[in-house]
C-alpha cells in the first residue's frame, strides 16, 4: 500500500509545476496589460487564477509530502539544507523586513514627486477644491476591458488622497452594468460619473483640468449666461476662421457658462439674465443708443469685458467711440490712440508679452506665466471717480513703448521717438469695481490674443476666462494653471562618435572582459 501510494506521489509535483507556469503567464499577461500590448482580458479574472494557482501548487506540495514522506524527510535534512540553513535565515529575515515595511506603507502611506516639473502634483487650486468639498463625492470611473485603466486610476488615486476623506472612486464595467449607464447617460468608454448628494457630473476626458471643471460644476450648479455681443464687427463665436472666438466658447461652456450672443442695435436690450456681456474686438463705432444701454445696464449691477484693438487697425476712423468715452470717464480706464511696440519680444515687435501682474484675484495664480499680446493699444488709469477702483491687470517690461506715428509703422520703420511715443511699462488690461452698483468691467487694449490661434498660448487663455470668472463674481470658479512641462531634445551623435560607440560596445568592452578573465584564470592555475 506504502509503495502504491508513493508511486502518486509526482502527481503532487507535477500539480505544482504546472501551478507554478500558470502563475509566470498570468503574470507575464499582466505586464501586457501594463505596457498596453493587450487588453483583451479581465484584470480581475487574471487575479482570480493567480489566487487559484497559488492554492494549487500548495496542495500538490503538500499532496507530495503525505504520499511520498520519506523524500520530503531527507530533503529537509539533507546536507544541502545543512548548508544552505544560513542563506534560508537571510531570506526569512529578508522577506520579513518587506512585510513589515509594507505594513507601514500601507497604514501610513506617503507620496513624493520626484519629477522635473512635478507631474504627478495636483495644482494648488485643484488641492484647495478637494479640501473643501461640501460633503463627499463619489466617482464612477466607467472603462471597459478594452481601455488602460491606469491614467485614470492614478488620476482618481491622487484626487482621493488630497481630499481628507472627501473623495473617493471606483470603476465599472459599462458593458455589465447597462442599467447605471442608461440611468445617468452614459454614451461610450472611458466616461467618469461625479457624484455629490443629489447632484451629479459626467466628465468625459480623464485628465486633471477636465475633473476638476467638473468638480467646479457640481459645486456650483448655477449657470451663469454671458452675452458676446454682435452688430460692430466682433469675433465669431459661433464660426470658426482667422477671426473666432470659438475656443473662448468651447471652454466657457466646459466651466458651466451659458454663451449666447447679442445685437443691441437689433434687440434694444440687455436680457435679464445677462451675468456679463461681452465686447470682443468691435471694428465700428457703437450707437449712441447701444452705449446709454450698456450704460443703464452697468448701473443696475451689471459686469462687461471689454476687448479693444488699436485705432489705426478698425474702420473707427476719425468718429468719436462712444464705449471708450464711457469707460474712460465713469471707469477711469483710458485706451490710448497707440500700439504697443515691444522690441524685446520673440515673436514680433508687436506682439507685446505680458511681462509682470497685479496682484488682483485675476492674476493672482498667474505669476510666472507669461500671456502674449498681438496687435494692442496701452491703457492709462485715473482714479478722479472714487466709487471705483480701477486696478492694472498686466503691464509690459520697461523697454517697450506705445508707438503713435502709424504713418512710420506703415513703412516699417520701428524706432522710439521720445517727444511723440510714451515710454514702457505699458499696461495692457485693466479691472474695476464700482462699490456703489456692485458692477464690474475688466478692459484689455487688444482682442487678438483670445484669438483661437492665440487662446491656448500660455496664459492667455486663464487671463480670459480668470476675467470672466471675476466679472460675474464667481471667483471660486478662476482655473487651473498648469506649468509647461520641461522640453527635452535629442541630438544624434557624430558619425565619428557613432564609429567609436560600435567599436567600443562590439569589440573593446568584450576583449576588456576576456582579457580580465583570462588573466585570473592564469593567477589561480599559477596559484595551485
Amino acid at each position: 500500500m506504502k509503495n502504491n501510494s508513493k508511486r502518486f506521489a509526482p502527481i503532487g509535483l507535477i500539480l505544482s509545476g504546472l501551478a507554478t507556469i500558470t502563475m509566470i503567464g498570468v503574470l507575464i499577461v499582466r505586464g501586457f496589460i501594463s505596457a498596453n500590448l493587450y487588453t483583451a482580458l479581465d484584470p480581475e479574472l487574471l487575479d482570480q487564477i493567480i489566487i487559484i494557482a497559488t492554492a494549487v501548487f500548495i496542495i500538490g506540495l503538500a499532496l507530495f509530502s503525505i504520499l511520498d514522506p520519506n523524500s520530503v524527510r531527507k530533503f529537509l535534512t539533507g546536507r544541502q539544507i545543512r548548508y544552505g540553513s544560513n542563506s534560508l535565515i537571510l531570506l526569512v529575515a529578508f522577506v520579513g523586513i518587506l512585510i513589515v515595511l509594507n505594513i507601514l506603507a500601507y497604514r501610513y502611506p506617503q507620496r513624493w514627486d520626484v519629477t522635473e516639473d512635478k507631474e504627478r502634483s495636483l495644482a494648488p487650486e485643484t488641492i484647495q477644491a478637494l479640501q473643501k468639498l461640501p460633503e463627499p463625492v463619489n466617482a464612477i470611473a466607467f472603462y471597459s476591458f478594452r481601455v488602460s485603466r491606469e491614467s485614470a486610476g492614478q488620476l482618481l488615486e491622487d484626487f482621493r488622497v488630497n481630499s481628507a476623506g472627501n473623495f473617493d472612486y471606483e470603476f465599472m464595467n459599462p458593458d455589465d452594468n447597462p442599467g447605471v449607464t442608461n440611468k445617468f447617460g452614459i454614451t461610450g468608454d472611458s466616461k467618469i460619473l461625479l457624484q455629490m448628494g443629489e447632484n451629479h457630473e459626467i466628465v468625459s476626458i480623464s485628465t486633471e483640468q477636465e475633473l476638476t471643471g467638473g468638480l467646479i460644476r457640481l459645486l456650483n450648479p448655477d449657470q451663469p449666461t454671458i452675452y458676446f455681443l454682435t452688430g460692430e464687427g466682433e469675433h465669431d463665436i459661433e464660426t470658426a476662421g482667422d477671426r473666432s472666438y470659438t475656443d473662448v466658447r468651447q471652454v466657457l461652456e466646459n466651466k458651466n457658462y451659458i454663451v449666447k450672443t447679442l445685437n443691441l442695435q437689433a434687440e434694444n436690450m440687455i436680457p435679464e439674465d445677462a451675468r456679463a456681456v461681452v465686447v470682443a474686438g468691435p471694428m465700428v463705432p457703437f450707437t449712441k443708443e447701444s452705449v446709454a444701454l450698456i450704460k443703464d445696464y452697468m448701473e443696475a449691477g451689471g459686469s462687461m469685458l471689454v476687448l479693444t484693438n488699436p485705432v489705426f487697425i478698425t474702420d473707427l476712423g476719425e468718429e468719436a467711440d462712444l464705449l471708450v468715452e464711457y469707460l474712460n470717464s465713469e471707469w477711469g480706464i483710458a485706451l490710448n490712440n497707440d500700439i504697443v511696440i515691444d522690441t524685446n519680444s520673440p515673436y514680433s515687435p508687436f506682439s507685446a508679452v505680458g511681462a509682470q501682474y497685479a496682484q488682483h484675484p485675476i492674476t493672482e495664480k498667474m505669476q510666472g506665466i507669461a500671456a502674449i499680446f498681438p496687435n494692442t493699444r496701452s491703457i492709462t488709469i485715473n482714479t478722479e471717480n472714487l466709487d471705483v477702483s480701477p486696478t492694472p491687470l498686466v503691464l509690459t517690461i520697461d523697454q517697450s513703448w506705445g508707438e503713435t506715428d502709424f504713418e512710420a509703422l506703415e513703412q516699417d520703420q520701428i524706432a522710439f521717438d521720445e517727444d511723440l511715443d510714451i515710454l514702457g511699462p505699458m499696461i495692457l488690461a485693466a479691472a474695476a469695481e464700482n462699490t456703489e452698483t456692485n458692477s464690474r468691467v475688466v478692459v484689455f487694449g487688444g482682442s487678438s490674443f483670445a484669438l483661437d490661434g492665440n487662446f491656448d498660448f500660455a496664459g492667455n487663455a486663464d487671463l480670459f476666462v480668470n476675467s470672466v470668472d471675476w466679472a460675474v463674481e464667481q471667483e471660486s470658479l478662476i482655473g487651473i494653471t498648469k506649468s509647461p512641462p520641461t522640453v527635452r531634445t535629442f541630438n544624434p551623435p557624430g558619425s565619428l562618435q557613432l564609429i567609436l560607440t560600435v567599436v567600443s560596445i562590439t569589440c573593446i568592452i568584450p576583449l576588456a572582459i576576456i582579457i580580465s578573465g583570462t588573466y585570473a584564470w592564469v593567477l589561480r592555475r599559477r596559484r595551485g
